[in-house]
């Protein structure tokens, strides 16, 4: 079968080489320690607090950028399960590192959103999921403050809202109509002096829930929540015992609909850092799901890095330090209330070659997670949640070296999974599809 397609044009971004402390989930004054190679953790600049409470009312200044595609034939057969997208016009690549952090289907097609270089955050978009294009930056909403890193998105609302963050320590919300002309929202919420960065986003009937996390010298590390109902005006919640548990402080990674009504992920902060669950009904109150340390946490750092929900409940899936080594790690619940830690086998989740799972979604035929395995990505399938199995390298279609997979949704032919590999000194953004019923 044969597929015609357009091919965008080439838009890559020159940045400056600049001397940058990176540290998983944090940046500024205060930061929060995580495998090297755990990972859009390992070098997605993360902002870790705020101060209590902001809310802002009505829209904000916004800044405007647009893309140009110069149109053009090609023809390429799918083959079949999982194809790597070839980069043939080099809209992956470009100075420094380039990575995908998340997808969503939304805009032209699909939306994919991440980082350019150590200055800038950068966006993608595809009709299909196997033509893109790199939405340029000429307005600067992705590139104003030094350090931006755009970490999620989600379409609803005005069309695609994405969230992220910079070395300012403000927490950044970009909108868009089309995923292709974007508005970078002006202090969204109010960082009231305090580091704040966005690491998740979903839109739900009401507008959009935004979790991610904050620090402040006051109040230490806490969970950031924030809701909107259009995606410009948005509201901080303040920090509770729930979300900054006292003398460990708390970080959420991602969020999803489902058990109660919402589901958020992430890790405590701590000597041994734990993996964390809460709950909400609303998006607006939240509570901590209750754990002995036997389930979420043990030897080591345990870290949730994204959920997903399906016809059998909840995935949460993540990485387990165990001391020495680095290993993925799988949680499960039927109703986001009560969790269960998956057994990592020899041949599917255990050992250090499996370094983490970042992604996860699910329907009602099952679940998919993806990161990466030694020096390269990784992809799992399971039916259930429990029983798991890794996809076979489909001829080299995962492991180019430096590899790892950090987002995976429903969108274009079936299944997009977004990451980065190494293709010169530098890692370039990639994309891997499944296109439905293969």
């Amino acid at each position: 079968m044969t597929t015609t397609r357009s091919v965008a044009s080439r838009f890559v971004v020159t940045v400056a080489l600049v001397t940058m402390s990176l540290a998983a989930c944090s940046s500024g004054t205060s930061t929060e320690e995580a495998p090297a190679t755990t990972g859009a953790t390992a070098s997605t600049v993360e902002a870790t607090g705020e101060t209590p409470a902001s809310t802002v009312a009505g829209a904000s200044e916004t800044t405007t950028v647009a893309t140009t595609t110069v149109p053009e034939t090609t023809t390429i057969a799918p083959a079949a399960g999982w194809v790597r997208v070839p980069d043939e016009e080099g809209v992956f690549g470009g100075d420094e590192r380039q990575a995908m952090l998340a997808v969503t289907a939304g805009g032209p097609g699909v939306v994919a959103v991440g980082v350019d270089g150590l200055l800038a955050g950068a966006v993608w978009t595809s009709p299909d999921g196997f033509v893109w294009s790199r939405v340029p930056d000429d307005g600067g909403a992705f590139s104003a403050v030094s350090g931006t890193s755009v970490n999620g998105v989600a379409a609803g609302g005005p069309g695609v809202v994405a969230v992220g963050g910079n070395d300012d320590g403000a927490a950044a919300v970009w909108t868009s109509a089309d995923g292709i002309a974007w508005n970078l929202v002006s202090n969204p919420a109010g960082s009231g002096g305090a580091m704040t960065t966005l690491r998740g986003v979903i839109a739900t009937d009401s507008g959009f829930i935004a979790v991610g996390g904050r620090f402040s010298p006051d109040s230490g590390y806490g969970a950031a929540v924030w809701n909107s109902a259009d995606g410009v005006a948005w509201t901080s919640l303040p920090p509770t015992t729930e979300t900054s548990p006292a003398g460990m402080g708390a970080n959420m990674t991602a969020i999803t609909a489902g058990g109660p009504g919402y589901v958020a992920v992430g890790r405590t902060h701590g000597e041994d850092a734990d993996a964390a669950v809460w709950t909400s009904t609303d998006g607006l109150t939240w509570t901590r799901v209750p754990d002995d340390g036997t389930i979420f946490g043990g030897p080591g750092d345990q870290a949730i890095q994204a959920v997903g929900a399906g016809n059998a409940g909840l995935v949460a899936v993540g990485y387990d330090t165990n001391s020495v080594e680095v290993g993925a790690a799988v949680w499960t619940s039927p109703d986001g209330l009560s969790w269960t830690r998956i057994p990592a086998t020899l041949d599917t989740f255990g050992g250090v070659e499996v370094r983490t799972l970042d992604g996860v979604t699910g329907d009602g035929s099952g679940f998919v997670a993806v990161g990466a395995v030694g020096s390269g990505s990784a992809i799992w399938e399971s039916p259930d949640g429990t029983l798991w199995t890794r996809v076979p390298q489909n001829d080299g279609e995962f492991d180019k070296d430096g590899g790892n997979m950090f987002g995976i949704a429903h969108a274009g032919p079936g299944l997009v999974v977004v990451g980065q590999e190494y293709s010169t000194e530098f890692p370039d953004a990639a994309v891997w599809v499944k296109a439905s019923g293969d």
